[in-house]
Parts: structure tokens; sequence; C-alpha cells
């Protein structure tokens, strides 16, 4: 996991953090005006939002044959990128891959991202990534978190592993 090439993915996720950042430049722009140009606030409300290649991967996902769609989700979950609504995307892909079928490889990569999830990550998502971790977690994982709670000093790290560990048992 740690020797993969994510410049790809790297390079999507600038290009739609870009297209967020100019779409709220320009939404605070019009709702600065909104008072000297309603017509001007009006038109920017019924335009659409600017269209990412993210969302592509999140509508592909839904479909189970997708196996492309797979291999991003569970890339973006390895990279753990934070950008405007990033939190979200993440939610939405951990709980449609607690349905998906799995292959053992997909299983052992998917417990080495809930690791590094309690060991690093504690933002809003934490909960699917439990959710999760309930359906797919393998005996080694178990242990990981035993270690933690059992072993560790007082920590956030270990708060999240305790909250994992009751969630898969």
């Amino acid at each position: 996991m740690k020797t993969e090439d994510f410049s790809d993915l790297e390079k999507l996720i600038a290009q739609h953090t870009r297209m967020i950042e100019e779409y709220k430049q320009r939404q605070r722009k019009a709702y600065d005006n909104r008072k000297h140009n309603r017509a001007a606030w009006r038109k920017f409300c019924e335009q659409p939002r600017s269209h990412s290649p993210l969302y592509d991967y999140m509508v592909r996902f839904k479909n189970p044959a997708d196996s492309e769609a797979l291999t991003f989700a569970m890339r973006f979950l390895a990279l753990d990128p934070w950008f405007d609504q990033s939190g979200y995307i993440k939610e939405y892909f951990l709980k449609k891959l607690k349905n998906r079928q799995l292959t053992k490889k997909h299983i052992n990569y998917l417990n080495d991202i809930l690791l590094d999830a309690v060991e690093h990550r504690g933002q809003r998502e934490f909960r699917q990534y439990c959710r999760l971790a309930r359906k797919i977690a393998t005996s080694t994982l178990i242990h990981h978190l035993e270690v933690i709670v059992n072993y560790a000093e007082p920590s956030a790290r270990r708060s999240r592993a305790k909250l994992m560990l009751q969630t898969i048992c």
C-alpha cells in the first residue's frame, strides 16, 4: 500500500479542489453583490455546480461490476485526501464498500486502511470506517486493535481503536 503510485489520483483531486475553490469564489462574489445585482445572484443560483470527475467515480461505484471504480474508491481511501467535502466522499465510499463483493486481496488492503484510520484519522467519517470493519475485519486487524487498546498510552489513537473494536465485537 505504501509503495503505490497515487500521482494520477492526486492530479484528479487537485483538479477537483481547484474547481470547488473557483466555484466558491464565484459564489462569494455573487453573494456579496446580490443587493446591487439581484439578477446576477439569481443567475448564479440557477447554474449547475461545476462537474468533477470525482463525481463520475461515485456514480460508477454504484455498479458492482465496475472494478475500476472499486479500485479508485480503495485508493482514494488509502490516500485520505483533505479538501472541501472530502469527508462526505469518503463516507459514501465506505458505506457502499460494506455491500460489495470483495476478494481476499481487497479485504487485506482495506484492513490496512482501517488500521491507518485508527492510527491517524479522527474525522467525522471514522464511524463509517468502524462500520466497514464490522463487515470485513480479519483476525490480524482485531489483534492489532487489541494490542493498541491494551498496551498503548491513553490517547485519541487508543480511543479510536477501542471504538472500532467495540463496533466489530
